[in-house]
């Protein structure tokens, strides 16, 4: 059974749109010290919700719309824990505390900002002609890279939360030289801060999709269908087809449009 794929991205842009919103906390240090600065709350909590989320989706007691909720949240937290400044450590909010400009735009932003929209926006803008389909195609080729399948760790949760805190750790806060960004000052982030990291931007973005899509196929082996309502068991046969594609269109989709139809507000200390 499938579904097509425009009705797919306009299901997951109606959950993005309203629950889209990365921002754990974090606090930038040498990668070492980094290290002992790790929140374990931060991996309890965001461990906890996954795991919690998909024993409620294949649970026969729960409800469709406790189903649904739970279909919700899981796609949401896959997704968040893929962005490497969605785990780190305490201090900066993740990333939006520390401010500057990136790509000589005028306005301020932040590191946060820059990781959710601004590289994808302009990865667009510049290698794919402006154009989110030529972008889409290529992410759903790079999910079944061979490469990026290599070793994959599907449903090992705190694999893919210790990944994300490593990029944040080795790669998220060096600057165009890369130096340390310092968190207190202003920085300015240009074209080799944006080649550095759309490539790793691209590979999580694969990863986030391809391991969403998997879960559901596993899930769906495991719950037992005497209590689905069609209307769930439609959701999720749709989900393990098309899951892995469907993600990465409506993430780029959304984070695409909330760029070009607002303008950067400029950030001022409280």
């Amino acid at each position: 059974m499938s579904i097509s794929i425009l009705h797919f991205v306009l299901f997951f842009y109606q959950i993005f749109s309203s629950t889209f919103a990365w921002g754990p906390i974090g606090h930038s240090l040498v990668a070492r010290l980094a290290q002992n600065q790790l929140d374990s709350s931060t991996y309890k909590c965001v461990e906890g919700a996954l795991k919690n989320y998909s024993q409620r989706l294949i649970d026969n007691k729960c409800d469709y719309v406790q189903q649904q909720q739970a279909l919700f949240f899981l796609v949401h937290f896959v997704g968040d824990v893929h962005q490497p400044l969605h785990c780190g450590f305490k201090g900066d909010f993740g990333g939006n505390m520390v401010k500057g400009f990136f790509l000589n735009e005028k306005n301020l932003t932040n590191l946060h900002t820059i990781w959710d929209v601004e590289i994808i926006n302009n990865r667009i803008d510049l290698h794919f002609q402006s154009d989110i389909n030529l972008y889409y195609e290529y992410l759903k080729s790079l999910m079944f890279n061979q490469s990026l399948l290599n070793n994959e760790t599907y449903n090992d949760y705190k694999v893919w939360i210790d990944e994300s805190v490593n990029y944040v750790c080795k790669q998220v806060y060096l600057d165009d030289n890369n130096i340390r960004i310092n968190t207190s000052l202003k920085f300015t982030l240009g074209e080799e801060y944006f080649n550095r990291n759309w490539p790793l931007i691209d590979q999580r973005l694969a990863q986030a999709g391809h391991r969403l899509a998997s879960l559901f196929n596993q899930l769906v082996k495991k719950r037992s269908p005497r209590k689905l309502s069609p209307n769930t068991q439609a959701l999720i046969i749709a989900l393990c087809i098309e899951l892995g594609i469907g993600i990465i269109a409506a993430m780029c989709i959304y984070l695409y449009k909330r760029e070009k139809n607002t303008t950067h507000e400029v950030l001022m200390p409280e």
